[in-house]
Parts: structure tokens; C-alpha cells; sequence
């Protein structure tokens, strides 16, 4: 796969808004719902046998002669994950190359905020690493195992995002075209993966709008099954509409299982998503339900 570092230049403006308080367990950047130490008051209570003698407001108690300690905002990082699908569907009309620019900006975007980011290729074509960190500087090993990943044969994602669970964000960057019991099965393990869990949907604009004009056979690139199209403008019709309620269908799964559902097909440029959709984060605040 091939990833355009250019691009994340201007990934340097985006910052992965957080749904609502962070619930990271590790300090950070982001405001959190946990009192604690921090640098922002928060409010008072009243002293308890063992509480820090530093944390004690001793204006208030020259002034009342009631002995209280301050509590102040504890800040905590956003544990971002991002799964790339690496199928062998994912290979096909540049599919590939989107999805891991995709995958570096999101990435990239979350080092950049100071959040804990993974990213997990899924794919025989992958070496099965998951770099991880915190500071732009682990950007590196995510690009290269980006670079060094092809798409081949099947991902088991379901078993991948088994192993997410308790982050603030997970993130799947994935075409879905798996079987229907399969696709139940991902988006179930996505939902459970993460308080805020995203499905980014890719397509090619041969899957969106492919040439039905001759008869053609088309092969599964992951199964091998075949299946024959006639052609024509039935064809045509056929296909847009079966194309029409699969999307909606995968929409309103995602929603029913609260999973944030982003349509990111490659006929939209990159350039393209980053100044429509994700300059100042709006794609990626609607991804993670941010208002």
C-alpha cells in the first residue's frame, strides 16, 4: 500500500474530538468527568482522614475554620484504534492505497491531539504488527507497516475487534463486502470495541457503478465463487437498486447498534475529504459523535 505524506501536512489541523468526558485511564490532554489531580479547580469537599495536607484550602479554613481540599479537572487521553481492513477485496481499483491514507490521517490526526493510537492491519498480507504510541514520533512504524502491507486473502476482523474492548474510539476502515452473517458478526464486535466506535466505508466506483453493458463473469477475489451477469439495462437497474438497499441496510445496522457510519468512497479525493469533511475535525466529530 502506498501513503501520500503529503497529505499529512494538512492531517496537522485535525484533531479526533472526544465523545463527551474522556474515560482513558492514563493522563493526558483531554477533559475528563474524573476528579483528581489537575491543574483546573473543579469545586470543594470537606477533609477525610488521609486526604493530601497540600491539597487543603487553608484561606478558607483562617476564614470559616472549616478545614476543606480542592479538587480540580483531571485530564486523561483518548485511546484511539484504528483496524484497517487488508482483504483481498481491499486491493482492487485503488481501494488500498485510499484506505491507508485514510488509516495515517486518522492516525496522524490522534498522535497529533496527544491520544494513545494503534493501528492494526488485518490481512494475510500484513506482518501482523500493531504499532502503538502517543507522541507524533510513532508515526513512523504506523506508515511503514502501512507501505510494507498488501491485500491478500481474507481479514478476520471480528476476532481483531474481540480484542478492543474498553478504548474510548475504535475506528474500521473496511469495504464490508463479506457475506451477510459475517457482516453481522463485525459489526457487533465493532460496537462492543469502544464507547465510540466508527465504521469508514470504502468503495470503488467500479463497485458503485460498475459497467453492466455485456454479459460478464464476475469472481469473488476472496472466495472464488463466480457469478454470472446478463447484462444490459435490466442489469443496470438491478444492480443500483440492490446497491441502494445494501448501503441503507448497513446504515441503519450501524445506527441500531450505535456505530457511527462514514461513507468515505474513493471518487471523493482525499484532498477532497480533508477540506470538506475533516478541517476542523467536523468528519471526525460526527465519527465520534461529538457535537
Amino acid at each position: 500500500m502506498k501513503v501520500d505524506r503529503r497529505l499529512l501536512k494538512r492531517a496537522a489541523r485535525l484533531r479526533v474530538a472526544a465523545l463527551g468526558p474522556a474515560l482513558g485511564r492514563r493522563a493526558g490532554e483531554r477533559r475528563s468527568r474524573h476528579v483528581g489531580r489537575g491543574v483546573e479547580f473543579a469545586d470543594f469537599r470537606d477533609y477525610q482522614p488521609g486526604d493530601d495536607l497540600r491539597r487543603v484550602d487553608w484561606k478558607v479554613w483562617s476564614r470559616l475554620r472549616k478545614t476543606v481540599v480542592k479538587l480540580f479537572h483531571e485530564d486523561r487521553d483518548l485511546g484511539l484504534r484504528v483496524v484497517l481492513d487488508a482483504s483481498a477485496s481491499m486491493g482492487f481499483h485503488g481501494k488500498d492505497d485510499h484506505a491507508a491514507n485514510l488509516a495515517a490521517v486518522l492516525a496522524f490526526a490522534g498522535l497529533s491531539a496527544g491520544d494513545t493510537v494503534r493501528l492494526a492491519v488485518v490481512g494475510e498480507g500484513s506482518p501482523g504488527l500493531e504499532p502503538s504510541g502517543k507522541d507524533p514520533r510513532a508515526l513512523g512504524g504506523m506508515l511503514r507497516l502501512l507501505e510494507t502491507s498488501t491485500c491478500r486473502g481474507r481479514a478476520d476482523l471480528a476476532r481483531v475487534l474481540g480484542r478492543s474492548q474498553g478504548l474510548d474510539r475504535v475506528m474500521l476502515v473496511t469495504d464490508m463486502l463479506v457475506g451477510e452473517r459475517e457482516r453481522e458478526t463485525i459489526l457487533r464486535a465493532l460496537a462492543a470495541s469502544s464507547r465510540a466506535p466508527t465504521l469508514v466505508h470504502v468503495l470503488a466506483p467500479p463497485e458503485t457503478d460498475p459497467m453492466l453493458d455485456q454479459p460478464a463473469r464476475l469472481v469473488d477475489a476472496e472466495t472464488g465463487r463466480e457469478l454470472l451477469i446478463r447484462g444490459g439495462g435490466r442489469a443496470r437497474e438491478d444492480y443500483g437498486r440492490a446497491l441502494e438497499l445494501w448501503l441503507a441496510s448497513l446504515a441503519e445496522r450501524c445506527a441500531r447498534l450505535g456505530i457511527r457510519y462514514l461513507p468515505a468512497f474513493t471518487e471523493v479525493s482525499l484532498e477532497t475529504l480533508l477540506s470538506d469533511r475533516l478541517v476542523r475535525g467536523r468528519a471526525l466529530e460526527s465519527a465520534t459523535g461529538a457535537s
